[in-house]
């Protein structure tokens, strides 16, 4: 202890400010800590971070403890600590690079100024930004703590980790927000300042610690049960100004270079604002893509999160090339394909059980309804199209400047990203002609097992035609899927293929599989909750049989991979669904709370289609209603648990003390009795122990008219005078004790409400 006071103190061995100094050197240890949790909030990193911090600080105590007379020595011992900081911080951002990896290359700058949500982990960063972090904050409250005590700068510190977690628009974990008030309050009631503190005599006694604490702890448990407003802001004019800058587009240009791996944390961290990030002119609600992940990982070792999702280079760039024109994959052309080779005679129609499909009538083009959407930037610059499903053509604006790649996204072809006010129309197939009567009669026949001797035989049928063309397109894209089939390899896992084998079961096509899948989650009471929490080591195995609850990135992994065990090719997609239909633009908004993820599964007969396996929002509404009920039962029950405990502490247990006390007085000899007598009015009046019995004796006499100079005498004859005490002189002293806390309690209830 004595080597922390002097590390605390330094030279200038101020020791009536020890307690100050004290809660200093916590105060900074626990802002600097709450700050790295928002770098890194897995549990060891930040007790790490934690030690770390209490090493520095107490180093920069001493050395600026060290420096506070001026001297030449001290300054020169000052300046070079924090010259070692500052190159040891610009050390772990030169790391940074050297242990990355190429694709997920970002300035420390401008990883500074992003939301942690929306990146992976850059280790060195982190670490460099805990030196900085220790270094700014130690400074600003060494100052306006020991130095030039300024209560509102104080405050101010205070807000710099709210105001750091409010950019990711979430709040500080509720037990560290109480340690920083507690600490803060605390602060607070060491030193006050100006003439407040020229007027008190503050005795800091154990009473004045135990109300001190009391006091926190009420706050505390207070900020923690009372209901909090919901406050929507208007951020209307802030974001117009934002949006103007170059940093805007530089900064979501960024993001889409980190994009190799995801585990959908965005989703539950999205911005609270409706600032559009595209118009999206429509005849139909879509799902669009901007990405496609091919490889699922079940553990990663050391990550929070067990699961994520990353891109294998061979299969995004397999098939890569321009767009092939209008006419890529027309599904009715197919239709018509198949039509003529079940009538020519050759027996296809019999192998393949289309008999049926041959006398439903040929979709027109009436069943394609709004083949093409009109998408707009607003302020916003990618390196991959907003695109539905089954493009076949963009505007010949920017016809020669994409690529197509096999996971069906359209990429800007030279790696760079589109403008940030990039307006592109897109041309599609509509999955609308999924619902015509012949298309569903052939879905229903076809299945993985024969499609490949199905198309194999059709091309025989057909060859020589005008639909041989169209034919090669669908082999072609078939044989992508079985190389992107087998080469997105799963590790295997024993329950999640029974689980995919008992929902298919019995069912023979491709189509009916996937349904059967997309519709499970709703049928078996999965619950879509934004504000669910995952634990350690969830995946998707722990979400399909345990926690049963997630956001769109666990409902479209679990599908993804039970489709893949069923045998069907998947793949996992993020992207946008469609937001609110703007009628003074006539397009749909869409902004970041619409971005969302969904399953793609190649459908024997089509192609790939997209389901949704997210269960409807209501769910979220009810598992939040049934949060907040909770919430409030729970609040409510601490609240009158700290209700009781304020009553017990201010009021019972001084009474039962008080009883004790009087009853302990019975059994104790007539000197001793008078002993204890002074003793409880010094601690009832918070006297001190250097008050005499004569001068508590005028005390009262002045305050409430009582002679008590008796029991003043009587006391002095025994404790100085060594003389006994009669039993009737202490009966005495003990008539006039319980005179003098009546006449307080009579003095507390005339005492005003209110003074001047």
């Amino acid at each position: 202890m004595s080597v922390l006071k002097k590390i605390i103190l330094g030279r200038d061995g101020k020791e009536s400010d020890l307690d100050l100094r004290l809660l200093s050197v916590l105060f900074s240890v626990v802002l600097s800590t709450v700050v790295m949790y928002y770098y890194d909030s897995r549990f060891f990193p930040a007790f790490g971070f934690f030690i770390v911090s209490v090493i520095l600080q107490l180093t920069l105590y001493y050395i600026y403890g060290y420096t506070a007379n001026k001297t030449f020595p001290g300054v020169l011992a000052g300046f070079a600590v924090s010259a070692v900081l500052i190159l040891i911080a610009l050390g772990f951002i030169n790391l940074q690079p050297a242990v990355g990896e190429s694709d997920t290359a970002m300035a420390f700058g401008l990883w500074f100024l992003t939301p942690q949500s929306a990146l992976p982990h850059f280790e060195f960063y982190t670490y460099s930004m805990a030196v900085f972090t220790n270094m700014f904050i130690f400074a600003v409250v060494y100052y306006f703590t020991v130095i030039r005590y300024r209560t509102v700068m104080t405050f101010g510190i205070v807000l710099i980790p709210f105001l750091l977690y409010a950019r990711e628009l979430t709040g500080i974990p509720i037990s560290l927000t109480l340690v920083v008030l507690a600490v803060f309050f605390a602060l607070m009631a060491a030193q006050p300042t100006g003439k407040i503190k020229a007027k008190l005599n503050i005795v800091k006694n154990r009473s004045y610690y135990a109300t001190l604490g009391l006091f926190i702890a009420a706050t505390a448990v207070l900020t923690l049960i009372l209901p909090k407003p919901v406050i929507r802001q208007d951020r209307s004019v802030v974001e117009g100004l934002i949006s103007a800058e170059r940093l805007t587009d530089r900064f979501l240009a960024s993001l889409n270079m980190l994009t190799e791996t995801t585990d959908g944390g965005r989703f539950s961290t999205l911005p609270a604002d409706d600032r559009p990030l595209f118009f999206v002119n429509a005849p139909e609600r879509l799902v669009l893509k901007t990405k496609v992940y091919d490889e699922y990982m079940y553990d990663r070792v050391g990550e929070y999160n067990a699961d994520v999702w990353r891109v294998n280079r061979s299969i995004m760039n397999l098939g890569s090339g321009g767009l092939e024109g209008t006419g890529l994959k027309n599904p009715l052309e197919f239709l018509n394909a198949v039509q003529y080779a079940c009538e020519t005679g050759s027996g296809f129609a019999e192998k393949y059980g289309l008999l049926s499909f041959m006398t439903l009538p040929v979709p027109g083009n009436g069943d394609l309804p709004g083949n093409s959407i009109t998408v707009r930037a607003n302020n916003i610059s990618l390196q991959a199209m907003l695109v539905p499903a089954n493009v076949f053509d963009v505007d010949r604006t920017y016809r020669d400047r994409v690529r197509y790649t096999a996971g069906g996204e359209i990429v800007n072809a030279r790696l760079d990203y589109f403008s940030s006010n990039a307006r592109y129309d897109v041309y599609y197939f509509s999955q609308s002609i999924l619902k015509t009567p012949k298309a569903a009669d052939l879905l229903l026949h076809l299945n993985r097992s024969v499609y490949d001797g199905f198309l194999t035989d059709l091309a025989s049928a057909v060859a020589g035609t005008r639909h041989e063309e169209y034919v090669k397109r669908y082999r072609r894209e078939f044989d992508f899927s079985n190389y992107y089939f087998d080469a997105a390899v799963t590790p295997e896992r024993p329950r999640v293929q029974a689980l995919a084998d008992s929902i298919t079961r019995g069912l023979e096509s491709d189509f009916e599989k996937a349904a059967a899948l997309e519709s499970y989650f709703a049928k078996e009471g999965f619950v879509y909750d934004l504000g669910y929490q995952k634990t350690r080591g969830d995946n998707a195995e722990t979400f399909l049989f345990d926690s049963k609850t997630g956001i769109c990135y666990e409902f479209a992994t679990a599908m993804t991979l039970m489709a893949r065990a069923a045998g069907l090719p998947a793949r996992y997609v993020e992207g946008f669904a469609f937001g609110e239909y703007d009628e003074r633009v006539n397009a749909y908004r869409i902004t970041a709370k619409e971005s969302h993820a969904y399953t793609e599964v190649f459908i024997s007969g089509y192609g790939w289609i997209a389901f949704e396996p997210t269960v409807a929002d209501y769910t979220a509404v009810t598992a939040q209603k049934e949060r907040d009920f909770t919430m409030l039962y729970a609040g409510l029950g601490i609240g009158l648990g700290i209700a009781a405990l304020l009553v017990f502490v201010i009021v019972i247990l001084p009474a039962v003390r008080e009883w004790l006390f009087r009853r302990k007085l019975k059994k104790l000899p007539s000197g001793e009795v008078t002993v204890r007598i002074l003793q409880r009015l010094v601690y009832h009046f918070k006297l001190g122990g250097s008050v005499t019995a004569n001068e508590m004796s005028e005390m009262f006499y002045s305050r409430y008219s009582i002679d008590f100079s008796s029991a003043a005498y009587v006391f002095n004859k025994y404790v100085y005078g060594k003389i006994p005490v009669t039993q009737t002189e202490a009966s005495g002293m003990y008539q006039l004790y319980l005179s003098v806390l009546d006449a307080r309690v009579h003095e507390r209830k005339r005492r005003p409400r209110y003074t001047s």
